[in-house]
């Protein structure tokens, strides 16, 4: 019995785990809804994080979307180019991402209810990024990830992102580990946009 006892107690503490869910800033404008057709309109290509992880740190908004679209954003070179991003929901269910600097389009990208990379609920609208095996050089997670993020709209027409990633699976294929991690995200929305010279 005291062997099985001390065998529970191993597998407990081997198994590990962590989720950390950002609570909504309280100085931030509260979020509103309105579905996807309250996302409409343009967006500053900076913005900030509600915990960011180094000081100055400001979030860029067009790569969020072609990540999703499995674009190599670390080497795009034309989306490091982007001031202000221009969101359009029309009625037949596609969110239109056209990522722009001054009065220029640098890259298009869309999003579609019928294709099933976005739904819109009453809050704003969900669009999944990947869900599937661990993936990355050098992951020592072997298991499943995902990321997602639920678009909204703010009481002072910012653009808000509820983030949510984590994954599931065994530790360099011997320690289980289960990680979550919720996080927001905002951009003002701009009246102007920014003209070329």
């Amino acid at each position: 019995m005291r062997a099985d006892f001390f065998l529970a107690v191993v597998i407990l503490l081997s198994a590990g785990g962590c989720t950390s869910n950002e609570a909504y800033p309280k100085a931030w404008s509260a979020p509103v809804g309105g579905g996807c057709a309250a996302l409409s309109g343009i967006y500053s290509d900076f913005g900030e994080e509600a915990s960011p992880p180094i000081a100055n740190y400001r979030p860029r908004l067009a790569p969020r979307f072609f990540a999703r679209l499995d674009v190599d954003v670390e080497r795009s070179k034309v989306l490091d180019r982007a001031d202000h991003v221009v969101l359009t929901y029309r009625s037949d269910g596609v969110l239109l991402v056209d990522v722009r600097q001054a009065d220029a389009s640098l890259m298009t990208a869309q999003f579609s209810e019928k294709g099933k990379t976005l739904k819109c609920t009453r809050e704003g609208a969900f669009i999944s990024g990947y869900a599937g095996w661990a993936r990355g050089a050098g992951n020592p997670l072997v298991g499943r990830e995902h990321n997602n993020d639920t678009l909204m709209s703010a009481s002072d027409g910012s653009l808000l992102i509820k983030y949510n990633g984590g994954g599931t699976g065994l530790i360099f294929g011997v320690y289980p580990m289960s990680v979550s991690r919720d996080s927001w995200f905002r951009w003002p929305r701009i009246d102007t946009p920014p003209k070329s010279p």
